[in-house]
């Protein structure tokens, strides 16, 4: 189930709830033309859904022999600790600085060789004054100029012996190498699908939400339905102890969820109550 997080983007998301809000319009005007009936099925329809939702996100469906071995039986209390190690993970990050490459240049006449060893400014002259050996080949191939980091922060081209180069050299050959360096210095970042979870998790509460506030009479019902399920979930979860812990974050994201279908579901009811009002008075009206 993992493999869904990979195709959750900004239009996976909005395409989904698009979809939701279809739906709602849909059954918010079935709702409309034939309220008993449409509250039989959807109460009908919210027990299913109830069960599948407890199967699917409750029962070690893959893992029973893990149930009561008192794997992950812990309660996370802090509903922020998925955006509290995110947060971590982003401090974590690292700049990788390359440490050699070369560079054919643009005409494929001479060849640039990059190493990340940082030169002081006394170094840079001694090199000038070819006092330091800065090595003659890169790859079985005859270098033409050496690019080196300084100390200051620039970068300083010099010949294989440590000679001076123009500047107008020095500008082509750090024109073609400083994009390399960019390239094969970004910081690496580490691969989390945190955010795409919780996505998923409020996501998937959404049609709870829906259905819920369609089938259900009073307005506390039909907000308490999806938070009591996700509770029921949690607390099932840790009861088994077979591998996934129950956490005050996935609550509050699944009510969140709930709640926003609710509010879909609210919204689509208004809007076919005065379409089909409009609709009553037109009628109503002399030609």
């Amino acid at each position: 189930m993992w493999m869904v997080l990979l195709h959750v983007t900004p239009l996976t998301v909005a395409a989904v709830l698009v979809s939701l809000l279809l739906s709602a319009l849909i059954l918010a005007r079935w709702r409309g033309r034939s309220p008993d009936t449409a509250r039989r099925a959807l109460r009908g329809l919210l027990a299913a859904a109830t069960v599948v939702y407890l199967a699917i996100l409750a029962m070690p469906v893959f893992s029973w022999e893990l149930v009561g071995t008192g794997q992950s039986r812990h309660v996370d209390w802090n509903p922020l600790s998925a955006y509290e190690e995110l947060r971590w993970q982003q401090e974590q990050e690292e700049h990788v600085e390359p440490e050699e490459f070369s560079v054919l240049l643009e005409h494929g006449d001479a060849l640039a060789h990059y190493t990340a060893r940082e030169l002081t400014p006394e170094q840079v002259e001694e090199a000038r004054d070819g006092r330091v050996g800065l090595g003659e080949q890169a790859g079985g191939r005859e270098i033409d100029y050496v690019v080196h980091p300084t100390t200051g922060g620039r970068e300083v081209v010099l010949t294989p012996e440590g000679g001076e180069v123009s500047p107008e050299t020095a500008a082509r050959v750090l024109a073609e190498v400083r994009p390399v360096i960019d390239a094969q210095g970004q910081p690496v970042r580490f691969q989390t699908l945190i955010v795409e979870e919780k996505l998923v998790n409020a996501l998937l509460f959404v049609p709870v939400g829906v259905v819920a506030c369609l089938a259900l009479g009073s307005w506390p019902s039909r907000l308490l339905y999806g938070p009591a399920l996700s509770l029921t979930i949690e607390t099932v979860q840790w009861a088994m102890a077979a591998g996934r812990g129950a956490g005050t974050g996935d609550l509050l994201v699944n009510t969140v969820g709930s709640v926003a279908g609710v509010a879909m579901a609210a919204a689509a009811v208004a809007l076919v109550r005065r379409t089909l009002l409009d609709r009553s008075s037109r009628a109503r009206s002399p030609a």
